[in-house]
């Protein structure tokens, strides 16, 4: 816009311009082969496998059973079909900041590339070593998240309870902890649900977590082995006891389990056994008094 005006000094000439800037908008490519493999390169170029990602790594860990092999009482050895899923951040493999490669969202590797938390399975009975499956993929998010599901079948010690066989509930640990670093470097920690019964193939057996004791350096989730004649509610996976009672129910009739059924039989034959031991022991002294009263 251009004007004119008079004023003392003379003419005054007023130029307005307007300058109009363009923002050419970076479209990001496509994926392609040759795009992941140069976010290889570049992710990979100066990476140290040996080296941890930061001073303190929290790995959250989770066991997704997928059968139960075998509970040996007298080895006292339970056997599991099942994987873990551990999970870490690695700052040093995230790319979500980086434009070029927004359009990959996840790759993969395993752990001859890429830093995993060494992870024993402290009550092992065939052996106790890293778990390692270098066949096994890496899931690596672009936010740097890394994700690894290492399967297999593992066999642990099951101190086994047999007061009331076979009608006893097994309760087995599977004892999980970090090796060669401590709990200021590597911190295990659990995922929302310890134990994932999505996936349980074995319809005979029924299996629940219970209470999860936490560790300084190791944790321990709890697998149980339930009767299967059992169909109380409180041992059906993930599920909470809910002790109210609706004014409108019928009266509440209480369900015995096996268990307690063994237990009251053994307590009715103890005192079926003292009432005849007591009997016999008072008729053989009667009949001994009246032996002798009729020998002197």
């Amino acid at each position: 816009m251009i004007t004119f005006g008079n004023n003392r000094h003379g003419l005054q000439l007023c130029v307005l311009l307007l300058c109009v800037v363009y923002v050419e908008a970076k479209v990001p490519p496509v994926y392609s082969k040759e795009l992941e493999t140069d976010l290889r390169q570049w992710l990979f170029d100066s990476y140290e496998v040996m080296q941890r990602p930061m001073k303190k790594n929290d790995v959250r860990v989770s066991l997704n059973l997928l059968s139960l092999n075998s509970l040996d009482i007298k080895e006292q050895k339970l056997s599991i079909a099942a994987y873990f899923s551990i999970s870490w951040k690695d700052i040093r493999l995230a790319w979500i900041s980086n434009d070029t490669y927004s359009n990959i969202k996840f790759m993969f590797s395993n752990e001859l590339h890429v830093w995993k938390p060494p992870i024993i399975i402290e009550n092992s009975v065939d052996d106790i070593d890293v778990i390692s499956r270098p066949s096994v993929p890496m899931r690596i998010i672009s936010i740097g998240k890394i994700v690894w599901l290492p399967a297999g079948i593992f066999t642990t010690h099951c101190q086994s309870s047999v007061t009331y066989w076979p009608l006893d509930t097994q309760t087995c640990d599977v004892i999980l902890s970090s090796w060669s670093y401590t709990a200021n470097e590597v911190s295990l920690d659990f995922d929302d649900k310890q134990i994932v019964t999505s996936f349980y193939q074995d319809e005979f057996q029924k299996v629940t977590c219970d209470d999860v004791e936490i560790h300084n350096e190791k944790k321990v989730a709890v697998v149980e082995d339930i009767d299967t004649n059992d169909t109380n509610d409180k041992y059906h996976a993930w599920d909470t006891e809910e002790d109210s009672i609706e004014e409108d129910e019928e009266p509440y009739r209480k369900q015995f389990t096996w268990k307690e059924i063994a237990l009251m039989l053994d307590k009715v034959t103890m005192y079926v056994y003292l009432v005849l031991v007591t009997g016999f022991t008072i008729v053989s002294m009667a009949v001994m008094m009246n032996h002798f009263y009729r020998l002197y």
